[in-house]
């Protein structure tokens, strides 16, 4: 018996169909999420696909946000002791203003993540939330175990003028640090697509408080996370989390970001 895949004129048709709805689509490609001892590197981009309505978001109002929530082995926020200065508060919105961002950058007044870039060898230096290409690297939090740094980084269109930023896509990640008789090991955790939610809005808006005493203290302003405008399309985030255990150990030798030591 011949095993060998037949593609008729129908599924062909319907296979190609896929494929250019596919490349036409918005999404979020995670380009590269790797570990090593004491943190982990990851690298993503964003595409609006061939069909972006305008009436979504313009482009240029699009940004990046990230929430980091530090927990012990029980579950429980963890603040960083002794007092680390650039980390105060066990939840945060990513970086907070005067946060040591790596290449003598400082996190600036504003919620949005900082270290992204408009050119795909990030060459252009760090735009600030916008730009298409994210980039982080957490790392030198060997000796803070045991510790989860749990990151959930979003895609919003910002509204200033209202102080709003709209979801358009999201996904989480992390890595956990333990060290068991000396031995300092560390772990990719938690990676998954990020929808919108009570949940997701009220994580966000809680450290989004800018007023004093609040882990937003020091931003310009208020900001809230809101849904999505009903003009916007559903962003893929590839590859699916089952496929993310696949992905090849690297490490590119780019300035260390949040680093402890």
């Amino acid at each position: 018996m011949n095993h060998d895949l037949k593609f008729g004129p129908l599924s062909l048709v319907m296979t190609l169909s896929l494929m250019a709805a596919s490349a036409q689509a918005a999404k979020i490609d995670i380009t590269s999420l790797t570990k090593f001892q004491g943190g982990a590197e990851i690298k993503a981009q964003y595409d609006l696909g061939a069909n972006w309505d305008s009436d979504c978001c313009p482009p240029a109002n699009i940004r990046w946000m990230q929430r980091v929530q530090l927990l012990d082995d029980k579950g429980a926020d963890k603040v960083i002791a002794p007092p680390d200065p650039n980390f105060p508060f066990a939840q945060f919105i990513d970086p907070r203003k005067g946060q040591d961002i790596g290449g003598g950058n400082k996190g600036d007044d504003l919620p949005f993540y900082d270290v992204t870039y408009a050119k795909a060898d990030f060459s252009d230096g760090i735009q600030r939330g916008s730009g298409q290409y994210f980039f982080d690297r957490p790392s030198g939090w060997q000796n803070d175990s045991p510790l989860d740094f749990l990151a959930t980084t979003l895609l919003v269109c910002i509204d200033d003028a209202t102080k709003q930023a709209r979801y358009l896509a999201g996904f989480k990640w992390g890595f956990s640090v333990r060290n068991a008789g000396g031995a300092v090991t560390t772990s990719l955790i938690n990676w998954g697509k990020v929808p919108y939610g009570a949940g997701l809005k009220a994580s966000y808006d809680g450290l989004l408080d800018n007023a004093v005493g609040k882990a937003g203290e020091g931003f310009k302003n208020k900001w809230t996370l809101e849904a999505a405008d009903p003009n916007c399309p559903e962003f893929e985030v590839v590859p699916e989390p089952a496929s993310m255990v696949a992905m090849a150990v690297g490490l590119a030798g780019l300035v260390a970001r949040r680093r402890r030591s």
